[in-house]
């Protein structure tokens, strides 16, 4: 996969709205307007030349053949497969942006329907721990979690991005 060809506005607008859900040329017009359609298809056909989409599906519709396109690698699993360590990270980037854009977006939008809904907070944690006790933190972390996810109260999110701290904290 060549993911520089993210670099593109146009693309990256595009494998982002993918990330959310398959969509047909149709439908990546109507969500993303201020795309041109001429542009829009020379976008599709280089992110599936580079392997970063693909057709999901086609159906006949009006005499023409419309496809619906998705994402050809996994937004949420990320793995390192026959690739070098830039590869990955190049990959991962992509991604960590294109479901911070998504999420963004998704939390703008509510926020434009709902005044409700002007509540966010970021925040970062230093932590320390072995590398070895990562898979042991995030259970714990997930089974700590759990006590509040019941069904009373406000819904929110709570993402987390667990990165090595390159300032040695």
């Amino acid at each position: 996969m060549d993911y520089k060809v993210l670099l593109h506005p146009y693309r990256f607008l595009i494998v982002a709205a993918l990330g959310e859900k398959g969509s047909s040329v149709k439908e990546l017009m109507e969500r993303l307007p201020d795309i041109p359609q001429a542009a829009m298809y020379r976008c599709i056909q280089i992110l599936e030349k580079a392997s970063l989409i693909k057709k999901i599906s086609e159906r006949k519709a009006k005499g023409a053949v419309e496809a619906t396109y998705g994402l050809a690698f996994s937004m949420e699993k990320m793995k390192l497969e026959n690739g070098s360590v830039e590869t990955y990270l190049s990959a991962a980037y992509v991604v960590f942006f294109s479901y911070v854009h998504h999420k963004l977006s998704e939390h703008m939008s509510a926020v434009s329907q709902d005044d409700n809904l002007q509540f966010s907070k970021f925040n970062t944690i230093g932590i320390k721990i072995k590398k070895d006790e990562i898979n042991k933190f995030t259970a714990e972390a997930e089974a700590l979690l759990s006590k509040y996810m019941t069904k009373d109260g406000d819904s929110y999110q709570l993402t987390t991005f667990l990165v090595p701290d390159v300032n040695g904290g």
